[in-house]
């Protein structure tokens, strides 16, 4: 028994490169998004270790505030922690976009710093 005889048309020509330009893309599109998404995870763990850093420096100082009964301690544990919470909203927000790397990811607001009394002269009785 003899097969059918394909006819190849410009049109089911067209319909192949076109199927053949889907699958390709397709497949440059998944290695881009997994790269993507193994890039996010490494910015996860890396504000993970710089949290957990925090939160152990907020427990130093609050330990040292308790024992030596000095208030520079409770400030600096307190910048600790608010350093710590900027770190963990950065794991949530890379955690995020590592679960859906193709979703656009906003940039990064500048860490948080001390914060700077209004009161020049407190600044200078504490440096002498």
């Amino acid at each position: 028994m003899r097969l059918p005889r394909l006819r190849l048309t410009v049109r089911r020509l067209m319909l192949v490169i076109a199927l053949a330009g889907l699958m390709m893309g397709g497949g440059v599109w998944g290695y881009r998004t997994s790269r993507l998404s193994r890039v996010y995870e490494l910015n996860a763990g890396r504000y993970r270790s710089a949290e957990r850093l925090f939160r152990e420096l907020e427990a130093f100082y609050l330990a040292t505030a308790e024992q030596k009964e000095k208030t520079n301690y409770n400030h600096l544990a307190a910048v600790a922690a608010s350093t710590a919470d900027y770190h963990a909203a950065r794991v949530r927000k890379y955690e995020r976009a590592a679960r859906y790397p193709w979703l656009a990811v906003e940039a990064d607001p500048s860490e948080p710093w001390l914060p700077v009394e209004d009161d020049s002269r407190a600044n200078a009785k504490r440096w002498r």
